[in-house]
């Protein structure tokens, strides 16, 4: 169940957090779910910014998600 206090920064067309002072003030402040809905927001950007491109023995250009790089950002 969420919490009122989170409702005012969900936007009603997806699930995606709209990204606000308050919300930035409780993840500041300690509050884990804040910082969570924060992720959530840059979640495609830093997907974006740890991908690189591999190609296998065919050819084809794998694209894949360095999961350890991901955990420092």
């Amino acid at each position: 169940m969420r919490s009122a206090k989170y409702e005012n920064t969900m936007k009603n067309t997806d699930e995606t957090p709209e990204l606000s002072y308050h919300l930035i003030q409780q993840a500041v402040s300690g509050e884990s779910k804040a910082v969570e809905k924060i992720l959530h927001i840059y979640d495609k950007y830093i997907n974006s910014v740890v991908m690189f491109e591999t190609t296998d023995m065919n050819g084809n250009t794998i694209k894949t998600i360095d999961e350890d790089m991901k955990i420092q950002i």
